[in-house]
């Protein structure tokens, strides 16, 4: 999670990596009381996915979006990699 702070704007941005479509599937079906609890908290602002989400993930996406939230998806992969960390 990243924490950013600026003379006119401070905001959170937790970020989740997922192995395929459908471990992000399974991420939001189990997410969905944790997030009404985080939403008491935070005020969420903006999703962006990066990848080709399924059609469930999509489904809660235009949810999301329905309610004032913004949501973008960039699906179009250009390349590049994802270094796990070596211990």
């Amino acid at each position: 999670m990243s924490v950013f702070y600026g003379s006119n704007y401070f905001g959170l941005f937790p970020i989740g990596l997922f192995p395929s479509a459908e471990a992000m599937d399974i991420h939001l079906q189990r997410a969905d009381e944790r997030s009404k609890a985080a939403y008491r908290l935070i005020e969420p602002v903006s999703v962006e996915i990066f990848g080709a989400p399924n059609k469930y993930a999509m489904e809660m996406m235009n949810k999301t979006a329905g309610s004032g939230i913004d949501v973008a998806v960039k699906s179009q992969f250009i390349g590049g990699f994802i270094r796990p960390r070596s211990d």
